[in-house]
């Protein structure tokens, strides 16, 4: 999902005072005020987007519910224990990315000096928000680390089943389980890609909360990949 940053701080409320003619007063209030709504409409989707958000969690809340009541009638086999951690971890990454789209709103509030409940200073929230992002990039590492171990426990299934297969020579079968296996490394590979964009994502919001002390020439690059290849999944989706 490509995500377009845009730092609050960077539209910051500035003290220059023009005192020598109104007309260049109104001139520069009139290019402070565009900035703040190209913020705006840049930020416009994070609003939409946060309704739906927010009904995905219950969604998701219901279906850890299923897992978990699931459980419970097969007596904890492996594997559904195993789909039942990846449903709570679906879960709170889903809380995260919640908590990250409802601070970001906050975010385009505070530029617009629209304070609610005697918000703390804009940085602040950018901090939370970040934190937000993180923990969001972390459940989805983690995730996408669980699908790749199914996917590699699927093949290795797959792969001993070929012998029965053979000592019965069921062509069709043989076929049929040769393309499940092809989908499964095809998959892999989509998720591999995965990681790794997640993994320099992280890196480059570590570097924004200054977790990470030099290597900004390099950082900058990671941000750059990962903004290309967060384009291209939006032109693929559209």
């Amino acid at each position: 999902m490509f995500k377009c940053i845009l730092k609050s701080q960077f539209i910051t409320k500035c003290d220059v005072y023009v005192s020598k003619t109104e007309g260049l007063e109104k001139l520069f209030r009139l290019g402070q005020y565009s900035s703040k709504l190209v913020y705006l409409y840049i930020r416009l989707p994070i609003v939409n987007h946060l309704t739906s958000h927010f009904r995905f969690l219950f969604k998701c809340i219901s279906i850890f519910k299923l897992f978990s009541s699931f459980n419970q009638v097969v007596k904890a086999e492996e594997h559904f224990r195993q789909w039942s951690l990846m449903a709570w971890m679906i879960l709170l990454k889903c809380y995260s990315l919640f908590l990250w789209k409802l601070f970001d709103v906050l975010n385009v509030l505070q530029c617009f000096e629209i304070t609610v409940l005697s918000l703390p200073m804009s940085k602040k929230w950018q901090k939370i928000t970040n934190y937000c992002w993180l923990s969001t990039l972390f459940w989805t590492l983690a995730i996408n680390i669980s699908y790749l171990y199914a996917h590699e426990k699927d093949i290795r299934l797959t792969k001993k089943s070929f012998h029965k297969i053979n000592s019965t020579k069921n062509n069709s079968l043989l076929k049929t389980k040769r393309k499940h296996l092809r989908i499964h490394y095809c998959q892999i590979t989509v998720v591999f890609r995965k990681i790794i964009l997640t993994f320099l994502d992280a890196i480059v919001v570590l570097k924004l909360l200054n977790l990470i002390e030099g290597y900004d020439l390099l950082i900058t690059f990671f941000g750059v990949i990962t903004s290309i290849e967060g384009i291209k999944d939006v032109w693929r989706s559209s």
